[in-house]
């Protein structure tokens, strides 16, 4: 899993070196040999376009280039959107579903069953104790149930 780790982070870091117009290959090594580069030697190496001593000296070196932040940016914002969009998509079907499912307590049950089985196969060190409901109202006398509160 380590090396996967590692080949797609130099994949990543080449893909973006060459969106960039700078050494990728240079980039892909750096993550799998762990290599390094002083400030100089980037700038030989081509990893770089410049190497700027202040901000004020950044400014006049950039007077005229294209700046990316705000593009990406924008890409940020939208990819929150889209996040967003779905979260909502989401929430909206499991809705749908609890009402479906309200009518219906086998139904709910087996649906239960399922999520315990999901459980089981994800984290096979995990222990469920389903417990029946009527058991708990014994240790909450008080407490009452949904379905007594709409016959009253």
């Amino acid at each position: 899993m380590e090396q996967k780790i590692l080949n797609d982070t130099a994949a990543w870091g080449r893909a973006r070196a060459r969106l960039r117009g700078r050494n990728a290959e240079w980039a892909a090594r750096a993550v799998t040999d762990s290599i390094s580069a002083t400030a100089s030697e980037a700038l030989d190496l081509k990893v770089v376009d410049m190497i700027a001593k202040d901000v004020r000296s950044l400014r006049g070196r950039i007077d005229g280039r294209e700046v990316t932040l705000q593009a990406e940016s924008e890409r940020e914002r939208r990819a929150k959107v889209i996040h967003a969009n779905g979260e909502f998509q989401a929430s909206e079907r499991l809705r749908d579903a609890a009402e479906k499912l309200k009518g219906h307590p086998k139904a709910m049950l087996m649906r239960f069953l399922q999520t315990l089985v999901e459980v089981g196969a994800e984290n096979n060190t995990t222990i469920v104790f389903p417990i029946p409901i009527n058991l708990l109202s014994t240790f909450a006398p008080n407490a009452s149930r949904p379905d007594e509160e709409k016959q009253k």
